[in-house]
């Protein structure tokens, strides 16, 4: 996720079209690497029976806040000039990650043991 944090870097920085392009590769290689451990961490963590929910609630509260970033973004842009608010993009990423990263649960989350079926208490072994 680190990585994605140079998506609004190399624009605001005024990087040559070249670096800006592999700056954005990295980026996407990032982003989607993290894509697929988030997919298979909540896949692996969260039990059968309220998947489905914690899923829905997940990307509801993923894209619920674009349109508020977007209608903010043009104001902002032109209230502090577009690239500090391409920086400040950056920073915050890095400091969320950083919070993030410092909550125990999450920095130890590891990869559920093969052959362990998720369920509930109580809920008969398959």
């Amino acid at each position: 996720m680190l990585c994605f944090a140079l998506n609004p870097l190399a624009p605001a920085l005024e990087w040559s079209f070249a670096a800006t392009a592999v700056a954005h590769v990295i980026a996407g290689y990032g982003f989607a690497f993290w894509g697929v451990m988030w997919a298979t961490s909540v896949q692996s963590h969260i039990p059968l029976t309220v998947l489905s929910r914690v899923s829905a609630y997940d990307v509801a509260g993923s894209i619920m806040v674009i349109p508020l970033g977007r209608a903010l973004a043009g104001p902002a842009a032109d209230a502090f000039g577009a690239n500090e608010v391409l920086i400040f993009s950056s920073v915050m990423s890095c400091a969320l990650l950083a919070v993030m990263l410092s909550v125990p649960a999450i920095r130890a989350l590891r990869r559920a043991p093969e052959g362990v079926l998720r369920k509930t208490e109580g809920e008969p072994a398959v």
